[in-house]
């Protein structure tokens, strides 16, 4: 079923060239943004400006839009907490599940099949190590 599904969406997208043309209008509106906001601002510096935006603001808080956006903006907010949870989740059972296999591959003789023919464990190589105490001017002790 997902897999006709994709197929639909592929001769949608290859007949239409959505992808292409939605791509082509983020890209304009990433180049243009910076000249609208310039424009804004210094239209928003004039009188005429200055009434606009109030009036603008004052029509779309009496009809009720300025609500429904701030509702649209408090509701992004709260599903995007478990959202990224989620994804955190998703992300931290990925790169375990790799290093699972690379723990896996390392003791398994780097994949020869031999079961501890490596000098690695689970917590990693085993180094051995010699020391030599010292005095407090740096000298061996005796």
């Amino acid at each position: 079923m997902q897999g006709r599904l994709n197929e639909t969406a592929q001769d949608i997208d290859q007949q239409y060239g959505l992808r292409r043309k939605v791509r082509a209008v983020v890209e304009d509106v990433k180049r243009l943004a910076p000249i609208w906001a310039r424009r804004t601002k210094e239209f928003g510096a004039t009188t005429q400006g200055k009434a606009a935006f109030t009036f603008l603001f004052v029509g779309l808080l009496l009809s009720g839009t300025l609500f429904k956006l701030l509702n649209l903006i408090w509701l992004g907010w709260w599903v995007s907490v478990p959202l990224s949870l989620f994804l955190a989740d998703q992300q931290r059972r990925k790169q375990r599940d790799e290093a699972q296999q690379r723990a896996s591959w390392v003791n398994n003789g780097s994949g020869s099949g031999k079961r501890g023919s490596s000098s690695w464990d689970r917590t990693g190589p085993v180094v051995d190590a010699e020391w030599v105490s010292l005095d407090d001017d740096g000298r061996p002790r005796k």
